[in-house]
């Protein structure tokens, strides 16, 4: 995939596309005006949708450079237009409409099929992976609300709840979004072979812009939760009533919900004012999706990071302590490897290292990023409501409390069947 890179292509997003195709358009209309018919026997000018191609003698082949204004074409290539001895351009009998040869212009096929191919294969990661979160956080909502007043008498646990079910709702959130943003722009703007330039969303740019919205507030909403949930922790393990001060929860709950606003509010303006096409997906400037965007997030994810260390170490001296030992043992090794793991989707650690693999790999990083994003609801429900010892064992009691419901249900019915010795007396 690296050779793909290295094959040189034009790159541009949607927005620049879009204006390179109307200037070229325009440029064309200018000239087809200008032109007036001769006696030669020729084709006269033609926009085919991508370019323009001049009076062309008839019996000839007409060839330009790939246009630059065309993501992922070749920055050698040749499109080439046929033009008939009767003075007429060459007609596709499968679109039964005049024809460029564009194949010169993409980069070589097979790689582009792999590369086609590994974007699907992302693509079926991500569905899976949210579909499996979705369900397992609207159950471990769904327990966490059941269990939640149990708790009166341990207040801190409660208001820990609190801050546990909110997490749960902001990855609910981003999940579904990611999937209804997938499923909606999955099929968008494409430029097909026979050189149109279509979007089979045209009708959605008043649905599809609240949705980008949406997304983005889904994205910064679960990297603040994250910050929220790695903090508190981090408060405390160094003083466990830091949730009983007078509300301490609901600056927390304001901090999770009414600080991505703080982005995402500054970014809509950004994009109303400067940058309003495309369904808010793509990006003139670079720097505005980092500074708006992107930027905040990292910065989060850092954070977390920072923290994650504290607490590693603060938990490997506590261990250490506990042991009675200034060495490693196994069982400080294992207490550790477990501690961590668990940590690990919590402060969104993976996080950090995908950011800075993005600048030097293509597609391959994706697959575990993609991977890690989408299942990460799936580690923290486990991780804080799943897995929990009381709900294990409320688990087992169900299943024990259904079987043997089954089996009395069972044994009613066998003793309300006659034996064969009772019908034989009656008989």
């Amino acid at each position: 995939m690296d050779d793909m890179v290295n094959e040189k292509v034009y790159r541009a997003t949607l927005h620049e596309q879009y204006e390179g195709l109307r200037e070229a358009e325009r440029q064309c209309r200018l000239m087809i005006h200008r032109h007036h018919a001769t006696s030669d026997l020729t084709c006269p000018p033609v926009f085919d949708n991508v370019m323009c191609w001049n009076v062309t003698r008839a019996g000839t082949n007409a060839s330009q450079p790939c246009p630059g204004y065309i993501d992922n074409f070749r920055i050698n290539g040749l499109a080439i237009r046929r033009c008939m001895e009767n003075g007429s351009w060459y007609v596709n009998p499968e679109t039964n409409s005049s024809w460029t040869n564009f194949t010169d212009c993409f980069p070589d096929q097979s790689k582009r099929n792999s590369v086609n191919n590994s974007l699907n294969i992302i693509q079926t990661i991500q569905v899976t992976g949210y579909t499996i979160s979705i369900v397992s956080l609207v159950l471990a909502l769904v327990i966490l609300l059941r269990y939640r007043y149990s708790q009166r008498s341990r207040r801190t646990l409660s208001k820990i709840t609190i801050l546990h079910i909110n997490l749960f709702i902001a990855y609910i959130l981003r999940a579904s979004v990611s999937l209804l943003r997938n499923y909606i722009f999955g099929r968008a703007f494409v430029l097909s072979l026979n050189g149109h330039l279509k979007t089979e969303t045209d009708y959605t740019q008043w649905v599809c812009k609240p949705i980008t919205t949406l997304f983005v507030y889904a994205l910064v909403a679960s990297t603040f939760w994250l910050n929220v949930e790695a903090f508190v922790l981090t408060k405390l393990i160094v003083d466990w009533k830091y949730l009983q001060k007078r509300n301490n929860v609901f600056v927390h709950i304001a901090i999770g919900w009414g600080g991505p606003l703080l982005i995402v509010v500054p970014w809509l303006v950004l994009r109303v004012v400067t940058e309003d096409d495309w369904c808010w997906i793509s990006y003139t400037c670079e720097w505005s999706m980092w500074v708006f965007v992107r930027g905040p997030v990292f910065i989060s994810i850092f954070i977390n990071n920072i923290l994650f260390i504290k607490i590693v170490r603060f938990l490997y001296k506590r261990l250490k302590e506990v042991n009675k030992s200034s060495h490693f043992n196994k069982t400080i090794i294992l207490k550790m490897a477990r501690t961590v793991c668990i940590l690990i989707p919590l402060f969104g650690v993976p996080d950090i290292i995908f950011v800075f693999l993005s600048f030097w790999f293509d597609v391959e990083y994706l697959y575990a990023e993609m991977f890690f994003n989408s299942l990460q609801g799936c580690m923290l429900s486990s991780t804080f409501c799943l897995t929990e010892k009381k709900v294990v064992q409320e688990f087992w009691k169900f299943i024990y409390r259904c079987k043997k419901t089954e089996q009395n249900k069972t044994g009613c019915r066998r003793a309300s069947q006659p034996s064969l010795s009772e019908e034989t007396t009656v008989a």
